[in-house]
């Protein structure tokens, strides 16, 4: 994993890592203790602004990695390790990905330490990181076939719709049952995570031998 962690490091930008790894973050749990300082379920609405920070920003960290004419990284594909090099730092996305989304749920759940309701409230609301992170997985894998900016604001507002559609969804009809409904998101998370993988190194073999 270590070894993991540095591919990601050498592969993004500086400007990437300050925003992405210490300023959404700490911004995150900041706003977040703020929130629940003043009233318990606010916090979570962050995931919505969230949302929007991961996927643009994600344009500049992969913008375009699937198209096949991606001269920006010719340089890679005449090294053998390219392959394997680049399912590291995609491995690595979706776990950092995974990881910041549940920040605000974590202060959530540690400000309901003390309250019994509070801490029924969150389980009955623990989907919203995963549902969360499902849907900005599937925008960043189909926006990432496109270097347009007006295709990729598409891919974003539509997952953004998709995003709040489906938390109506889980609301009025799998409200009754959290467990579940926890378990089926993070069973799609690892089935997307696994068709990301996969087809990222495709991509990338496709256009090492084409190269």
């Amino acid at each position: 994993m270590l070894k993991a962690w540095r591919s990601y490091w050498a592969f993004t930008n500086d400007l990437y890592k300050l925003m992405m790894l210490v300023v959404v973050p700490v911004a995150l749990i900041a706003t977040n203790i703020y929130l629940v300082a003043r009233g318990h379920g606010d916090g979570l609405l962050t995931l919505f602004a969230l949302y929007f920070i991961d996927t643009v920003s994600d344009l500049f960290f992969m913008n375009g990695f699937y198209r096949k004419s991606n001269s920006s990284l010719e340089f890679l594909q005449s090294s053998p390790k390219f392959a394997r090099f680049v399912k590291e730092i995609t491995i690595i996305d979706i776990v950092r990905r995974v990881l910041v989304y549940q920040i605000p749920f974590v202060v959530e759940l540690i400000g309901a330490a003390d309250s019994a309701e509070k801490l029924q409230w969150c389980k009955g609301n623990a989907f919203w990181p995963w549902l969360a992170i499902l849907i900005a997985q599937l925008v960043v894998f189909v926006a990432r076939h496109f270097v347009v900016w007006s295709q990729m604001y598409a891919c974003i507002v539509a997952g953004y719709m998709v995003l709040m559609f489906c938390f109506l969804l889980i609301i009025i009809v799998g409200s009754g049952s959290p467990v579940i409904t926890n378990l089926v998101l993070i069973v799609l998370i690892l089935v997307m995570s696994m068709v990301t993988v996969w087809y990222t190194n495709k991509k990338v073999r496709e256009s090492y031998y084409d190269s």
